[in-house]
């Protein structure tokens, strides 16, 4: 059976058979199980919010993956967020908008839709009163018919022994806010215990838990009592930091900050005792964390409530249109549509339709315009380096392991899984050349000049025409996430090589592909933010300070939006440091205090984000700019 299945078909039955979870737990409620039965064996495509349901059912993360959609299904994500977005700042008539746009493209039969739609529905009625005539009662048993949409036995004594995508939890957390606006506080206490007790069983991976447990804790504040209860909030208060700060997730962090401070707080009051110097050192932390946090949220005008608790995304998936990826081909190759059309068996009129999105591709048809292309050979699949999806995860923990400089970690991971890595495909022998590249340079003495002949060997692996001394070389072509990443690596490699000019060009034009793009560049935010910290730092050795400037606020704003903290201590060095330099003699003392003030909120911020080594050279830097010590 499992010989018969590729691509996401097989992902499916993998993670199942691994979790231990049959096919009519998993289906349930979600979509019947003849249909499950034909999603994994691959004859029937599966629609993007089935599939992040299926997969957030097994603690999954759908954002781990990149997604190929074609214009239909696009809009229709695209549609869902953008009613979340006028949600946020309460613009109610560009909701009621995309809300009718909404209504029209989905049916009660496509399940996970359906309760999207009804369940932004109900929020505005519960938040803004367009319902004034509905008692809780009402209120309460409408919100449970939405939640049984997917999940028929819902009952909230049972929560803890389900199977949750994110949405579902989302939907939880909306009924016990109702339940706390209700003053219903018995039954908000056991619906979100409940969920506590699920999230740790099921969502075993932090990149996973990170989207569901913050917004069932921060509601779970409003319920316990930082006196009495005090050894629960505390260790609640620490649970929920430090898995936004593994996660690089900064959302909510400064509400939590200050439940921890009052919990220390609380508890050294209660006992009637001194701080001890570890418990004086943690204290400081956090209070000079929040406070740092608490500017940053300041300057750029974020807050959130407990109405935009429940439905908060904490990061966007990695998108990609079928569309641009058969024009991109096709521009790439010099191959003209009738040439495309007569190599996968179509009229060149349709491939024109393919390309402009009038027309989907049968699954047949999809089959063979995957394998000319090169591209994922399920239909609204993901792009997985490896075949096997456990490889998959400990890749991406090689890759959290180089972010935070952590080389010796990352080379004893690597070195045991790179055996296990098929080498046929030829974005599996670029990964494996572009780390051992780096790593060999962290640690084995290797050449900067050898590290770029490595990386830009890799590079052509999946992308031929490669060309650093050409302005346009990505012109029509959008990189994926490993060739983003490895396109920085290159970058950066020209401007340690001093080739700065260079280094520009390459981060200019990977910024440049996500700009054409039809994509918005928030669903590839980790890959554009790193590409725009490597920009900004080029651009500060070049002395363009006005435009590092501009491309560190837009930066700032988007990651700050959308809740991405692992590049916003970097930022903030960034902006004081250009600051900086761009006043150079006309510094005045209220400049030089604000140049300070970033690189301080830079440090602290990256203490509570746990990368260590980022803040101990932080108070290198600003003892050598300002000669004096940070602390």
């Amino acid at each position: 059976m499992n010989q018969q299945k590729n691509g996401i078909g097989m992902l499916i039955f993998q993670l199942r058979e691994q979790e231990n979870i049959t096919e009519e737990e998993l289906s349930a409620g979600l979509c019947s199980l003849g249909e499950f039965r034909k999603i994994e064996m691959e004859g029937k495509v599966i629609e993007k919010t089935l599939l992040d349901a299926l997969l957030g059912r097994m603690g999954r993360a759908a954002d781990n993956f990149s997604i190929v959609l074609e214009k239909e299904q696009y809009r229709l994500y695209e549609l869902q967020n953008q009613i979340r977005e006028a949600y946020f700042i309460k613009d109610f008539k560009l909701w009621e908008k995309r809300m009718e746009e909404l209504k029209e493209k989905i049916s009660e039969e496509n399940r996970c839709d359906y309760q999207f739609y009804c369940k932004m529905k109900f929020l505005v009625n519960m938040y803004f009163g367009k319902d004034l005539n509905k008692n809780f009662g009402e209120m309460e048993k409408e919100l449970i018919e939405i939640i049984k949409i997917t999940i028929p036995q819902f009952v909230i004594e049972r929560v803890f022994e389900y199977y949750l995508c994110p949405e579902e939890i989302g939907l939880c957390c909306v009924l016990a806010a109702l339940y706390l606006k209700y003053e219903e506080r018995n039954k908000a206490k056991l619906l979100l215990e409940n969920l506590i007790a699920c999230i740790e069983k099921r969502y075993k991976g932090t990149e996973e838990k990170v989207r569901v447990y913050p917004q069932v804790a921060m509601l779970l504040f409003q319920i316990y009592d930082v006196k009495t209860e005090n050894q629960k909030w505390v260790f609640l208060c620490k649970n929920t930091i430090d898995l936004l700060a593994e996660n690089g997730v900064l959302i909510l962090m400064e509400k939590l900050l200050q439940y921890y401070k009052m919990g220390l707080e609380e508890k050294v009051k209660r006992g009637q005792r001194k701080f001890t110097k570890l418990e004086e050192l943690i204290y400081q932390n956090v209070s000079y964390g929040l406070d740092s946090i608490r500017e940053v949220n300041l300057e750029y005008g974020i807050f959130y409530d407990v109405r935009e608790i429940v439905v908060l995304q904490n990061e966007y998936d990695e998108v990609y249109l079928l569309q641009e990826m058969i024009l991109d081909y096709r521009k790439r190759t010099n191959k003209r549509q009738s040439q495309l059309g007569e190599a996968i068996g179509v009229e060149p009129e349709t491939v024109s339709r393919y390309e402009h999105g009038k027309k989907k591709p049968s699954w047949k048809k999809y089959q063979i315009l995957a394998e000319e292309i090169g591209m994922p050979q399920d239909r609204y699949g993901v792009c997985l380096p490896v075949e096997n999806y456990i490889l998959y995860e400990r890749i991406r923990q090689v890759e959290r392991f180089l972010f935070r400089q952590e080389a010796v970690n990352a080379e004893q991971l690597y070195l045991e899984i790179e055996p296990l890595i098929p080498k046929e495909r030829p974005e599996n022998k670029q990964y494996c050349m572009r780390t051992k590249a780096l790593l060999d340079y962290f640690l084995h003495g290797l050449t900067g000049e050898e590290k770029l002949y490595r990386l830009e060997t890799a590079i052509r692996f999946t992308f031929p025409s490669y060309c650093a001394e050409s302005d346009d070389f990505l012109k029509s072509h959008i990189p994926n996430r490993y060739e983003a990443v490895l396109l920085n690596n290159i970058g950066a490699c020209y401007a340690e090589l001093n080739q700065k000019e260079t280094a520009n060009r390459i981060f200019r034009a990977v910024l440049n592909a996500y700009k054409e793009s039809e994509i918005r560049e928030e669903y590839h935010l980790a890959t554009v933010t790193l590409t725009r910290v490597n920009y900004i730092k080029c651009l500060g050795m070049l002395g363009n300070y006005n435009e590092a400037l501009e491309e560190i606020e837009k930066a700032l704003r988007m990651n700050l939006q959308f809740g991405k903290g692992n590049m916003i201590p970097y930022l903030l060095y960034e902006k004081g440091w250009t600051l900086w330099k761009k006043e150079g003699s006309f510094l005045t003392e209220e400049k030089r205090n604000a140049c300070m003030k970033y690189y301080q909120q830079a440090y602290w911020i990256s203490g509570f984000m746990n990368n260590f080594i980022l803040q101990q050279k932080l108070e290198e830097l600003y003892k050598k700019d300002f000669h004096t010590e940070l602390i």
